[in-house]
């Protein structure tokens, strides 16, 4: 899902709101986010998971083109660790719908075309 698709959805649940307020309380509601993850807080949305900022520690990488060494310095990652309730409705929908990976791309495409 994209945030357009997101928008559409709210927009549907919420009828009575305009298109633009939809857009601006999704807007809001991710700048909102944004901002606290930079300022080093943690986001728990229970039910559903939570957000933080895990830092990396500087390392040793080779650029894949000149093949050179290059030191890649400190950095933040966002990590997502989802929450009981949607990590046990995520793992029951696997049955009915299963994750499709690469691998499920290609031979789907080789079906196809045979």
């Amino acid at each position: 899902m994209v945030r357009s698709e997101l928008k559409y959805c709210l927009g549907d649940k919420f009828s009575g709101w305009q298109p633009e307020d939809v857009s601006y309380a999704t807007t809001l509601i991710f700048d909102i986010m944004t901002e606290t993850l930079v300022k080093g807080g943690r986001i728990e949305l229970r039910g559903f998971g939570t957000f933080e900022v895990r830092v990396r520690a500087p390392k040793q990488a080779r650029n894949p083109r000149t093949r050179k060494k290059v030191t890649v310095g400190k950095r933040g990652r966002v990590h997502f660790k989802p929450g009981r309730a949607m990590r046990n409705i995520v793992n029951v929908s696997k049955a009915k719908f299963p994750i499709k990976s690469k691998d499920t791309a290609v031979r789907y495409i080789e079906t196809e075309a045979a």
